[in-house]
């Protein structure tokens, strides 16, 4: 139950991927300044006047008061534990926008938004777990036009729920919630409304009525991925819709396009729809009929992508006027020349690719469908374009593709001397067609030089022709109109002179995927004024190992240039100054071993003043030379990570006055030469991380980062002492450094020495140390960094603070020194600190905080928990900093009793307090009652704790406490709890053995109960009276028995269900299909149930997406699995230490969503066969995690080299850490995956994108990191048990294997079969 986690488990994990998120939300604010009453914000302004506002991962238990006493436009809150936002707190603010996303902010107060009246236009509550729309707190909201109440749990809409937004809403997005029914006239009040989401809900019905009046301004309506089984004619059919022109009902249960036939006018209604897209993606439509879309007058765009289509009847698009037909990753297989019939002349694009498709008409469409201008065919199985034709006696007979083939290779031959004969002869333009898409391994193979008619297309894309080499006279019935051309995966071996001088237009060219063995020195000779962007990704042969400079050098227009994922060895210092326009350079993935000063030319004149992005990560490259990137004036980023670089050299990196990011991560660094960087004026980030770094001063920088929030990741290194270079005198040692955060965490630093930090003592904000072994801390090391607001020093070795320790560090708001060896603190270490707001002493040995150490009036959290406290620290704090304090952890200490009511009452701001594994024994009536704002309660793991039945330590929490934890203190029975407001409780490792339904009656809000691990015999009365109740957990009970009845009354609103570790005898088919809003089911395998099968346990559970199994009792897994799995299903997660083994291959076969994310964690599974994946049902992209077992092997998932190849599965995202890896070539396929993922998934084009959109994009210059084309840091933490080393550097010297599971291990044995079973065959 996710809102019942403590925010200090929040708050660990929120500072473990601290460096990650900050990094990522500094890149998108790099324009922000720090804001000035927390500097971990960001701000456009300071001071009266904010601006934009955004606190993105900053911890708050509540909204900074700072906010209501300036003026400004946006907040942006996202990832801060904010529960509430207190009455009039936003009164004086004036905001235009407001975001909160990804905050447990569940209720939403009446008068949280006063004051907002006549300034607030967008309003984003977005994942704060709303269960209903906060109807009373916006309808005073006079200026709003957008709501976004997307990620929420919102199960209905209400009448007047709208109520005082009808004059003004245009946008409402109500996506991702738990809706299953749209009532009567549930939008109609809202005039203006123009843009309705309704996506990602469980919406299967509609009332008829529901539309009927309005919104009359409606025009985009989005019902994508509900529970719909056909498309909502009748309920749109109103006059009042007549303004609706997107309508998306894609990934829903469709079947037909046909519905009842308008025909009739009623109350006021149309006959058919105008549309300008319809969107029927994945839905289940297997046939379409004979005027299918009837009920559509028009429509623009029609997308069909990803149904089981496999056939069109004639006429299936008759009375309706369609100009562009998307039909692609269907089951089609054959095309009738009347499939489009009606469609002549109006039709503009046609794409059926990714289909069966055998034969395909295109004479027809040649000379019937004159407005025609794109036509895709890709990854079909085509093999000839033209039918092949014979002339006997006087007629023509067809041949189709699919006959017998013919007796001897002279028939074929002379068969298509017919064919090209025939085609000349009947030759007839196709003068409307500008896009052809005929590429794909299964079509062709295709001769371009006898394409007759398709002479003035713009842009083509083929994969297999019938020759292993591009030549002029291919393109010579082409025009210079042609813009873009790709001819990828056709193992071209030879580009010849002049390749492209009939088509010398020529502005997008990719001949990625090929094994291009010689390549013309003037083979772009024409092309070289016109050609903007050049792909040749995968393009050459391993044989090829120069990059060939000399055929580049006519392409003094290009922008973009990728020559990644190739054997490229030798990079001459003139390969690239001839490209005078580049803005983008690819060499990533290739065998680069070194380039050299003068490769990138800058400076006056030089010829790469343009040059915007270099991307050289996982080469060869073994040093930075003197001058390698020198005045390059436009220069943003440079990605030399995963390479060999052991040495950077003095003025390696100089004058790159707009470098932003510099990665060289990954590498096996161990010096840093002094001015290595030099003037590097705006650099956001050096990323040093994974390197071999044993000595780090300062004398390397010299004016970097001067104009930035300079950011330095010297993590995962192997320095032990921090200390300055000796070999200089002190005045040649001082250097002015402008480093704002620095990440030297994950070393084995021991010693740090007096002043280290002094060159960016007016600078550091944010140092991050954790991770390392240091014994103690002093003032002569930290007591100076005047800006300091940041300090990690957990997981370190640290036993002693001297009182001044941080003396001059006054600034400092976050101080975290867990999981050290700390036995007692100094008085006055915090003295003086007045921004002091988190302090997080976890997971020492303190026996006792000192009285009236904190004094200031900032703290808001303190975490104390798995100490040695034997009393509450209440002494500790003054009376003005008690008041203060939000949010307290003392779990896991040895405290025997509360304070009194009066000690308490000083604690008047507490929300948060966890009391958690301690020793108490007994809690007085109204113990807590003081605690007016107290939210957040745990008093779980108090063994000896006496708590009466009657509830009345709660009194006083009536109207506060909303989440309470009760785990393990030895209950017997659910206690009276008299907390109408609560929404969570977790009574798990008790010894409850039934629970009254009258234990209800004062838990009316509740939507979280976790009753797991307690002894349960039935399914338990009560929640049936728990009319709000989402979230429900009875795993480790006693129950033998689920049916029907059982899970019958009180389920329809649970979202996520957990009946795992029960030892059920029976598991009635059909349970669990009451359950009409279930998205989350956790359950066993139930080995005491014969033949149990999960899909039929589930298969109806229409709603279900989420499917977590743990494994119990049960050694080999199989059958249990074998079905057809509910639709939605598209993450599934299997855990349990119990399973070794997979007993049969086709254990996924019965999933149907075309999206799958698998996690396979804490299992004893040491391999999974690569035929597991080879049995995916419809899934077309997965996503792996199998972080955590005991894997030493794993086959390969994707079932084909490419991504979005028809009826193939492929590899999204792949996570595997924590494994002991035996690395081989077993596991080969991983460092080949990551390469294929950086060509074909990090891309920054849209993939979807037509090609026509990609040259004009080079223009489009990013300002982010490229994370994804990142080395992947699973990579460097993943290690192989046999050979001891990170998985990354194995796979960069140790492991050379090929794209297949086993690799290159089997290929020499393959080979060696081969010759043997030849020569036998030979004799």
């Amino acid at each position: 139950m996710t809102v019942m986690n403590t925010g200090y488990l929040f708050i660990i994990f929120a500072l473990s991927v601290l460096w990650m998120s900050r990094a990522e939300a500094e890149s998108f604010l790099q324009d922000f300044q720090p804001c000035s009453f927390n500097p971990l914000c960001s701000c456009t302004k300071s001071y009266d006047s904010l601006g934009e506002v955004h606190c993105v991962d900053v911890y708050f238990p509540r909204i900074p008061p700072a906010i209501n006493r300036s003026r400004l436009s946006t907040l942006h809150l996202r990832n801060n534990d904010l529960d509430s936002i207190e009455p009039y707190f936003l009164v004086n603010t004036g905001l235009y926008k407001m975001t909160i996303q990804d905050n447990p902010l569940p209720i939403l107060n009446d008068d949280s938004l006063y004051g907002l009246e006549h300034s607030l236009w967008e309003l984003e509550l977005v994942n704060t777990y709303l269960t209903y729309v906060p109807s009373r707190a916006i309808r005073i909201l006079l200026k709003l036009k957008v709501l976004n109440l997307s990620g929420n749990q919102i199960s209905e809409i209400k009448m007047g729920d709208w109520n005082g937004l009808e004059n003004t809403l245009k946008v409402l997005k109500l996506a991702n919630n738990a809706l299953t029914y749209l009532p009567h006239r549930a939008f109609d009040s809202l005039g203006l409304l123009e843009n309705l989401d309704l996506s990602g809900n469980m919406i299967s019905e509609i009332h008829v009525n529901a539309f009927q009046d309005g919104p009359l301004q409606l025009l985009r309506l989005n019902l994508a991925d509900n529970m719909l089984k056909y498309i909502p004619y009748m309920h749109l059919s109103s006059s009042a819709m007549k303004s609706l022109k997107y309508l998306d009902v894609s990934y829903n249960l469709i079947e037909s396009t046909k519905g009842p036939l308008l025909t009739v006018t009623s109350r006021g209604g149309r006959h058919k729809f105008f549309l300008d897209e319809l969107h029927l993606e994945y839905n289940h439509i297997k046939i379409l009929e004979k005027q299918s879309l009837q009920n559509f007058e028009s429509i623009n765009k029609t997308y069909f992508d990803g149904n089981p289509i496999t056939h069109i009847q004639d006429g299936a698009f008759q009375n309706t006027k369609i100009r562009e037909i998307f039909m692609v990753d269907c089951e089609i297989y054959n095309i009738s020349s009347e499939a489009f019939k009606g469609l002549e002349t109006y039709l503009h694009t046609l794409d059926m690719s990714n289909n069966n498709i055998t034969e395909f008409p295109i004479r027809k469409l040649q000379q019937s469908f004159n407005m025609l201008m794109k036509l895709g065919l890709r990854d079909n199985k085509i093999k000839h374009l033209f039918p092949i034709i014979h002339h006997i006696e006087g007629k023509e007979k067809i041949i189709k593709s699919n006959d017998k083939k013919k007796a001897n290779d002279k028939t074929v031959v002379h068969e298509d001397n017919q064919r090209n004969s025939h085609e000349k002869d009947d030759h007839h333009e196709f003068y409307s067609l500008q896009d052809f898409d005929f590429s794909g391994w299964n079509n062709g193979p295709l001769q371009i030089n006898i394409i007759n008619g398709f002479k003035y297309l713009r842009r083509l894309s083929l994969s297999k022709m019938t020759t292993p080499y591009i030549e002029p006279d291919m393109f010579m019935n082409f025009t210079i109109d042609m813009e873009e051309l790709q001819i990828t995966g056709s193992d071209i071996k030879t580009v010849k002179a002049h390749a492209f001088k009939h088509i010398h237009g020529l502005k997008y060219l990719d001949l990625s995927d090929n094994v291009i063995s010689t390549l013309d020195s003037d083979a772009f000779k024409e092309v070289g004024h016109s050609l903007q962007f050049l792909k040749m990704s995968h393009a050459f042969a391993s044989s090829f190992k120069p990059i060939p400079g000399d055929a580049f050098r006519y392409l003094n227009n290009l922008k973009y240039m990728e020559l990644s994922n190739n054997h490229l060895q030798h990079l001459r210092e003139s390969s690239f100054h001839f490209q005078t326009n580049l803005r983008t350079l690819k060499l990533q993935d290739c065998m680069i071993e070194a380039f050299h000063k003068g490769t990138f030319q800058g400076g006056i004149g030089g010829s790469h003043i343009l040059l915007e992005e270099i991307y050289l990560s996982f080469n060869f490259i073994k040093k930075i030379e003197d001058g390698s990137f020198d005045d390059l004036p436009s220069l943003g980023k440079i990605h030399l990570d995963g390479n060999r670089i052991n040495r950077i050299e003095r003025h390696a990196f100089t004058n790159l006055e707009r470098l932003r990011w510099l990665i060289l991560r990954g590498n096996q660094i161990e010096k840093l030469e002094i001015e290595a960087f030099q003037n590097l004026p705006h650099l956001q980030e050096l990323d040093l991380a994974y390197n071999h770094i044993k000595h780090m001063d300062f004398t390397f920088l010299d004016q970097v980062g001067m104009l930035s929030n300079f950011r330095m990741n010297v993590s995962h290194n192997l320095l032990s002492k921090l200390s300055s270079n000796s070999n200089f005198s002190t005045k040649d040692l001082y250097i002015q450094s402008n480093i704002r955060v620095l990440d030297i965490s994950y070393n084995s630093i021991k010693s740090i020495e007096d002043k280290y930090f002094s060159p960016m003592e007016s600078s550091l904000s944010y140092l991050h140390m954790s991770f390392n072994n240091l014994f103690q801390v002093s003032r002569n090391v930290f007591g100076n960094l005047n800006n300091l607001i940041w300090l990690d020093l957990g997981h370190n070795h640290i036993a002693e603070i001297g009182f001044d320790s941080f003396k001059g560090s006054k600034r400092l708001q976050v101080f975290i020194i867990s999981h050290n060896r700390l036995v007692d603190l100094p008085n006055d270490l915090f003295k003086g600190f007045t921004e002091l707001r988190l302090v997080d002493f976890s997971y020492n040995k303190l026996r006792v905080l000192p009285d009236m150490f904190f004094n200031e009036d900032n703290l808001e959290i303190l975490n104390m928990a798995h100490n040695e406290l034997s009393r509450m620290p209440v002494l500790s704090f003054s009376t003005h900093s008690a008041g203060v304090v939000c949010d307290m952890d003392l779990s896991f200490n040895t405290i025997t009793a509360l304070p009194v009511f009066e000690m308490f009452s000083r604690f008047k701001s507490l929300k948060r307090l966890n009391l958690a594994g301690n020793r108490l024994v007994h809690l007085e009536d109204s113990n807590f009652a003081s605690l007016i704002r107290l939210t957040y309660l745990d008093l779980s793991h108090n063994d000896a704790l006496s708590f009466e039945n009657r509830g009345r330590m709660f009194l006083g929490l009536e109207q506060s406490l909303q989440h309470l934890r009760l785990k393990n203190i030895s209950l017997t029975s659910i206690p009276e709890l008299p907390l109408p407001s609560l929404l969570s409780l977790d009574l798990s490792g008790n010894q409850i053995a039934s629970v009254s339904p009258d234990r209800a009656s004062n838990l009316s809000s509740l939507r979280n109960l976790d009753l797991s691990r307690n002894e349960l015999i039935g399914f338990p009365s009560i929640i049936m009276n728990l009319p709000e109740l989402n979230n429900l957990n009875l795993s480790n009970n006693h129950i033998y028995d689920l049916n029907n009845s059982t899970l019958n009354m009180g389920v329809q609103k649970l979202i996520s269900l957990d009946l795992s570790y029960m030892p059920l005898v029976s598991f009635e088919t059909g349970a669990l299909n009451k359950m009409t809003s279930l998205q989350t089911l956790v359950i066993s395998t139930f080995v005491g149930i014969k033949d149990f099968n999960i899909p039929s346990i589930i298969a109806d559970v229409h709603s279900l997406r989420n499917l977590n199994l743990k494994v119990d009792k049960l050694s080999r897994m199989g059958k249990e699995l074998i079905g057809l799995f509910p639709y939605k299903l598209r993450n599934f997660t299997i855990s349990g230490k119990a399973l070794h083994g997979l007993s049969l291959n086709n254990i996924f076969q019965g999933l149907r969503y075309p999206n799958l994310n698998l996690t396979i964690f804490n299992t004893s599974l040491e391999t999974i066969s690569n035929d597991v994946f080879r049995h995916m049902g419809t899934v077309r992209n997965i996503s792996l995690d199998i972080r955590n077992n005991s894997l030493k092997s794993i086959g390969n998932p994707s079932t084909n080299t490419l991504p979005k190849q028809h009826g193939q599965t492929f590899l999204t995202s792949l996570k595997v850490s924590g494994n002991p890896w035996t690395c081989d070539c077993n596991i080969g396929w991983m460092e080949v995956w990551h390469r294929k993922k950086r060509q074909f998934l990090c891309n920054h084009e849209d993939p979807s994108a037509a090609p026509s959109n990609r040259y004009r994009d080079v223009e489009h210059y990013s300002t982010s990191k490229s994370t994804c084309l990142i080395s992947d840091e699973d990579l460097e933490v993943a290690a192989c048990a046999d050979k001891k080393k990170p998985l990354a550097e194995a796979f960069k010297n140790d492991i050379e294997c090929g794209w297949g599971a086993a690799g290159r291990c089997q290929s020499h044995l393959t080979i060696i079969i081969s010759v043997v079973v030849a020569y036998i065959i030979m004799v």
